[in-house]
């Protein structure tokens, strides 16, 4: 395994070219948006960047776009040098592109709140799910139980609507046929 060199200092331009990219190319596909999003977004952008060895420039489409694609093999294969954090984000972001790398569910629970945000809302994306607004407090989505008049009034919540209590009901997979839990090995 070969050192992963750190990231170069590169200008706003530069890093907003590559992004650009990386976002051509994956429009139109839920879990490849979502895997960029979340190496764009995820341990502060330190992971998209201009010279990255997962990074691979495309060229120009036909309308003239530019296009960069994140290698997955190449993401967990170079990613010896980063921190374990870091390597985490890494593998689901590889993990989102194929099914090579599995990401245990228990691991996900060692990164800090921010993190965590930030990968739950790429699954959510790649799921095909609104994002849930932020919270002015923390700038993350907050997962909060809808108060009802009758949780109000103390009478126990309702059960999912698709099922008894206890039973959660997913949605269906996205029309690519990749599912974010799915491809965490859930």
């Amino acid at each position: 395994m070969s050192p992963t060199p750190a990231a170069p200092r590169a200008d706003k331009e530069t890093r907003g070219d590559v992004h650009a990219e990386l976002r051509n190319w994956a429009a139109g596909t839920l879990w490849a948006r979502a895997a960029v999003e979340l190496l764009i977004n995820g341990v502060r952008g330190r992971l998209a960047y201009e010279g990255a060895p997962w990074v691979k420039r495309l060229g120009a489409d036909a309308s003239g776009k530019q296009h960069a694609e994140i290698d997955p093999a190449a993401l967990v294969r170079e990613s010896g040098a980063l921190s374990s954090g870091e390597r985490l984000v890494a593998k689901v972001v590889a993990n989102l592109l194929d099914d090579q790398t599995l990401v245990p569910l228990g691991d996900l629970a060692r990164l800090d709140g921010r993190e965590a945000g930030i990968v739950l809302g790429a699954l959510r994306l790649a799921a095909g799910l609104p994002s849930p607004a932020p919270s002015r407090r923390t700038g993350m989505a907050a997962a909060r139980p809808a108060r009802t008049p009758a949780a109000r009034r103390g009478a126990p919540a309702p059960g999912p609507p698709d099922g008894p209590a206890g039973v959660v009901a997913f949605p269906s997979p996205p029309p690519s046929g990749r599912c974010a839990g799915t491809a965490l090995g859930l």
